[in-house]
């Protein structure tokens, strides 16, 4: 990859994975939401729904925590990130992994 298209592809990265953050936390407070209104109710089978809303919240709630997690390990990419040291390492990926 050449050097000066390393920050751009971050930039674009990041913005994406901001957008599934956004996302995965808004569908996660709708299902929580909706978690909520069906335990509201007495029908066995509206609070087994119930449930899965909650494991549904949960799994959007991680993804969304992975989003942020990864988002702030390209802002530490990027505060590293200079030309000279991606051109050094430029070629490498065909060699055989030293152990």
């Amino acid at each position: 990859m050449d050097p000066q298209d390393v920050k751009p592809f971050l930039s674009y990265l990041k913005t994406e994975l901001r957008r599934i953050e956004t996302a995965a936390g808004t569908l996660s407070m709708m299902e929580r939401e909706h978690h909520r209104r069906l335990n509201d109710y007495d029908d066995p089978s509206l609070r087994d729904m119930a449930v899965e809303e909650d494991n549904a919240a949960r799994r959007l709630a991680a993804i969304k925590e992975m989003c942020l997690a990864a988002c702030q390990k390209i802002d530490d990419l990027q505060a590293g990130v200079r030309p000279e040291a991606v051109s050094a390492r430029a070629g490498r990926e065909d060699r055989a992994a030293v152990h």
